[in-house]
């Protein structure tokens, strides 16, 4: 904690009250979060911050794992850390909130059998994800593992596909409330598209 929390990083540090506060709150969320951990099985941490290159539909990217491990079985489950709430109906859907987890799935290569949010979110600290196997991580989903990693690779290589070819639609994906802070309107257009078309043509004269 007291190499990651340093000063010439965060200035704000500087202040030794400030600093002893916030080494006190990192170090309950990570004894509390071991706490957690020591409920598994046995695994091992195989990856932490690991960037690599990936092709996906003619696309170029650089991803990075947050973490992968191996468990005793020689599986492997993929996590990422988040400091705040997240649901994993993130990944459904057509138009998935975040799409880094699947995109890493398909590309791993490894024998991957589920993936999860860690979430450190103080009260609620917990994995949610989703896995071959309920529970193969405590909290994980159990699903049909293969379908769901065909349906990932069939929505990445679309919406892939759509990228390089330009096709840009104005669609919200939860309209209006994705456009509840977009503050693009004038650009978009997306009300005036919505909004019904009223006739103001004068009506005949009675015959």
């Amino acid at each position: 904690i007291e190499q990651a929390l340093d000063p010439a990083k965060y200035p704000a540090l500087l202040r030794s009250r400030l600093a002893a506060l916030e080494q006190a709150r990192l170090r309950r969320l990570i004894l509390d979060w071991l706490a957690i951990e020591k409920t598994r099985g046995p695994f091992t941490v195989l990856v932490q911050e690991r960037s690599r290159q990936v092709s996906v539909g003619g696309l170029e990217f650089e991803i990075r794992a947050d973490r992968i491990d191996r468990l005793a079985d020689g599986r492997h489950v993929l996590i990422d850390y988040k400091s705040s709430e997240h649901s994993i109906r993130e990944w459904e859907g057509e138009r998935p909130d975040e799409p880094q987890l699947p995109l890493y799935a398909v590309t791993s290569g490894l024998d991957l059998e589920g993936v999860a949010f860690a979430q450190f979110k103080p009260g609620k600290l917990r994995f949610r994800g989703w896995a071959r196997e309920k529970d193969l991580v405590p909290g994980v989903k159990g699903i049909a593992w293969e379908a769901q990693m065909q349906a990932w690779q069939r929505v990445i290589e679309r919406l892939a596909a759509e990228f390089l070819a330009g096709r840009a639609p104005v669609a919200p994906k939860d309209a209006p409330k994705t456009c509840e802070y977009c503050g693009l309107e004038a650009l978009c257009r997306i009300h005036e598209q919505r909004r019904p078309v009223e006739d103001h043509s004068e009506e005949a004269p009675n015959e």
